[in-house]
């Protein structure tokens, strides 16, 4: 059994105003609300799974929702519904009123989706993409996100790179600073070894 808690975001758009007329900072505002009604629910809810219901396109936004995830200790996973642009456009068109999305806006978020990368971005490790006749499929991939529990840093290949890098670069600093202390040891022996002949010679010239 799955106890459900889900945030849309489109009543906060609503609420804002910002379906009634497009500002950014209108929806800056309404998606900054979505977002805390999401950490709220984290926080307090006992609901086995919790929904953000959102478009999410692009792998920043989604990234937010993993970070409030991850720091209240719950899994995360991304379920994406399948829809071409076509089908998009020919839904939309059936729709009137505020309901009926601009033209313009499907194809620029179908322009600029990012869909989730599971290969290279390990926080997105469960992400599944399903139709929206596939509801099983998007319980199943929530189990096997929350039976692999929170999730762990790094979160993603270019976290791993960077750190990769770094310590590629502390290993060679290492490397230099034990050569340096090295061959700082072998000038001392053979300076040590110079100043002793020289101090023989010249108790032999002496005597």
């Amino acid at each position: 059994t799955h106890y459900l808690d889900i945030v849309r975001f489109d009543d906060d758009l609503e609420a804002t105003g910002a379906f009634d007329e497009w500002a950014p900072e209108k929806y800056h505002e309404a998606r900054a609300i979505s977002l805390r009604r999401v950490a709220g629910l984290l926080e307090t809810s006992s609901a086995s799974i919790i929904i953000a219901d959102d478009n999410n396109h692009l792998r920043s936004m989604r990234h937010a929702l993993f970070r409030l995830a991850r720091d209240n200790g719950w899994a995360y996973a991304t379920i994406r519904l399948d829809c071409s642009q076509e089908v998009a456009e020919a839904r939309n068109a059936t729709r009137s009123g505020r309901e009926k999305v601009p033209a313009e806006t499907i194809t620029q978020m179908a322009r600029d989706l990012e869909p989730p990368d599971p290969l290279r971005m390990g926080w997105e490790r469960f992400a599944v993409t399903v139709s929206s006749d596939q509801i099983q499929e998007v319980l199943n991939a929530a189990d096997r996100a929350r039976q692999a529990g929170p999730p762990i840093l790094p979160e993603d290949l270019e976290v791993l790179q960077e750190r990769a890098r770094e310590a590629r670069e502390r290993t060679l600093a290492s490397k230099k600073h034990a050569l340096d202390l090295a061959l700082r040891a072998c000038v001392g022996e053979v300076a040590s070894a110079c100043a002793e002949k020289l101090a023989k010679r010249d108790r032999a010239t002496l005597g």
